[in-house]
């Protein structure tokens, strides 16, 4: 998977001013921030999440992002399904607004962190152990974390646990439901580095046997042009057995040849499910990017004609949220 420098030096400036999904349902969008301790190095994992409310938003700034949401405002009457959200390799979650904020108003509370020592503020663990095999940890402490939220534990339901990813992140949402990569493929294997990656990528320091661990909570997944293909085959994805959904921009010029997500799909029996955005690509599912953004950031902001980014993003809320309704046993309000 290949990261090019400009896409990193620019990923945090992307806005998308209020990125509700259009048409959403009647629900409002409710914001809590989030401070959880890093169940690896101690220190503090920030994030937040979005979860339905009856209380009209208004503006915030979420990070450098501004977005509307009734922040600390009382979560809607009821219990919802809960989202786990990771983001890409030296991302952050507020990068992908549009997708909170339309499942949110779709009646899933959605939650995400920034990656301890893989987001854009600190990429120390990026192509290393942070981001290859500690990110589900980051999963397990983040649905305990929201569990125990005196504003949100009593409106999420503890049986309907889903997660979706896109890049690393998608990567990450099959290492919490039981993937478990081949890490040997980095050396004279699968994988292949390309010319933007570090000389001395990946940065291991553990085990390089020791294996992610699931989180047996969650009970459905869904990936957004998944990364690190190389590092799976069928008995890699043997262990997986809740309902998967994968998303393939199909001019995805970011993912190493041959192994995206129709790739990780056909590992399957039968395949996995596969939505595909013809003329997209990777970063379609990242926001939509304002007029000055996308004259700086071009690599990241503009995608091949005719692929309009927010038809994209409305196709994906509308389909992510009936496969987590169909699989969550969501009963609609």
């Amino acid at each position: 998977m290949r990261a090019p420098g400009r896409m990193l030096a620019v990923l945090l400036l992307i806005t998308a001013g209020s990125v509700r999904a259009a048409g959403a349902a009647e629900l409002h969008v409710g914001l809590k921030r989030l401070t959880l301790r890093d169940p690896i190095g101690g220190g503090a994992m920030i994030g937040f999440a979005m979860y339905p409310t009856d209380v009209p938003a208004k503006s915030v700034t979420i990070g450098r992002v501004d977005t509307v949401a009734a922040e600390g405002a009382a979560p809607a009457p009821g219990r919802f399904p809960l989202l786990i959200f990771s983001h890409g390799m030296s991302s952050l979650p507020e990068m992908y607004l549009w997708l909170f904020e339309g499942l949110t108003a779709r009646g899933f509370v959605v939650a995400g962190v920034a990656h301890p020592r893989d987001n854009y503020n600190d990429k120390s663990g990026s192509f290393g152990d942070a981001e290859l095999v500690e990110r589900p940890r980051h999963v397990t402490a983040l649905i305990d974390g929201v569990a125990s939220d005196a504003l949100l534990a009593s409106s999420i339901d503890a049986a309907k646990i889903g997660i979706v990813g896109h890049s690393a992140g998608g990567y990450t949402a099959l290492l919490a439901v039981g993937g478990r990569p081949d890490y040997t493929q980095f050396v004279g294997g699968r994988c292949r580095r390309a010319p933007a990656q570090p000389p001395d990528w990946p940065r291991f320091t553990h085990d390089a046997a020791a294996l992610p661990v699931p989180d047996p909570r969650i009970r459905a997944a869904a990936a957004m042009a998944p990364g690190f293909g190389c590092l799976f085959d069928r008995d890699s994805v043997s262990a997986i057995h809740v309902p998967l959904r994968f998303y393939q921009a199909d001019d995805d010029d970011v993912l190493q040849p041959g192994f995206n997500a129709a790739a990780f799909a056909a590992l399957f029996t039968p395949p996995a499910e596969v939505v595909h955005f013809a003329k997209a690509g990777h970063f379609v599912f990242l926001n939509t990017c304002g007029f000055i953004m996308s004259l700086v950031a071009r690599d990241i902001c503009r995608d091949p004609l005719p692929t309009n980014r927010d038809a994209v993003h409305q196709k994906l809320v509308d389909d992510l949220a009936q496969f987590f309704t169909e699989t969550l046993d969501v009963k609609r309000r």
